[in-house]
């Protein structure tokens, strides 16, 4: 069976659903639903929100070390992608004598990157506030990181952008809450989902792109763990104050969490602490 002729059915239509139904749409697949409870992008996905950060990694993993570069390299080259891009930086800080070493493994791991003779590695709060003055307050015993390459970009925007454009190439979106997978008669393939309602969606190839919900499909034996993260968003109404932020980096406090410049048409400020995160464990059967 040559590709362009498989069926494909992706399970989710959040940043991976979407991106898996773009990348097959590009290399010439013709037959792809994508399936979902909520039309694109969808409120279950992380992505669905305000913004994302963005940064090349350069640690010893080739396999994220690739990733990334190919993902910066599209964000800033590909038009579909580019325009909700912003290549800002990140400054990456950290204060305690557990942390510190965290953000200097860091610089080490940035020193073969392409730009790394515009790293900056900052020594005290002077030197800090000196290079960005916006943050104020004391900062005893802080230290940080400035990358130029990376920033973030706001990703709902950008997975509307991407459902579009997958519509336009002739990609499906059908509406349901897949709960159970079907199978071939002697069980070693899955061929199809059936939903919450009854419906029955049968494919060539399926692709489960759930994140966190696919444990509701498959028993992943502990391998996965749905969590959530508190965030906060802050609308900044003085425009002297937004246009003295705009262009920053993400400021990225590895003990406290994170924050973004304002969103050019909104305002809006995102702050998200930088914890575990909480968990809502339920009791599931499972169909093996």
């Amino acid at each position: 069976m040559q590709f362009d002729s498989l069926k494909v059915l992706v399970v989710g239509g959040g940043t991976w659903g979407l991106s898996t139904c773009y990348h097959l749409a590009l290399r010439g697949y013709k037959d792809i639903i994508c399936l979902d409870k909520w039309s694109y992008p969808s409120l279950d996905s992380a992505g669905n929100d305000l913004n994302k950060m963005v940064w090349s990694e350069f640690v010893d993993d080739p396999v994220m070390k690739q990733l990334s570069q190919v993902a910066m390299h599209a964000w800033r080259t590909d038009s579909l992608f580019k325009i909700h891009f912003h290549e800002t930086g990140r400054l990456s800080l950290a204060n305690s004598s557990v942390n510190v070493p965290e953000i200097l493994q860091l610089y080490q791991e940035l020193s073969i990157s392409p730009h790394r003779d515009q790293v900056r590695w900052l020594d005290n709060s002077e030197e800090i506030k000196a290079l960005f003055p916006y943050l104020t307050g004391a900062m005893t015993g802080w230290k940080g990181v400035f990358n130029p390459e990376g920033g973030w970009v706001h990703a709902r925007n950008a997975m509307k952008t991407v459902g579009d454009e997958c519509v336009k190439m002739g990609v499906r979106f059908v509406l349901g809450t897949a709960n159970k997978l079907i199978y071939h008669a002697n069980e070693s393939k899955v061929i199809g989902v059936e939903c919450v309602d009854g419906t029955q969606w049968f494919a060539d190839k399926i692709v489960l792109a759930c994140g966190a919900w696919i444990d509701t499909l498959i028993d992943m034996q502990g391998q996965l763990v749905a969590k959530t993260w508190t965030l906060a968003h802050i609308q900044v109404t003085d425009e002297e104050e937004r246009r003295k932020l705009k262009g920053t980096p993400v400021v990225f406090d590895v003990e406290k969490g994170f924050f973004f410049e304002p969103d050019h048409d909104t305002g809006m400020i995102k702050v998200c602490n930088e914890y575990p995160g909480f968990t809502n464990y339920q009791h599931m059967l499972v169909d093996s």
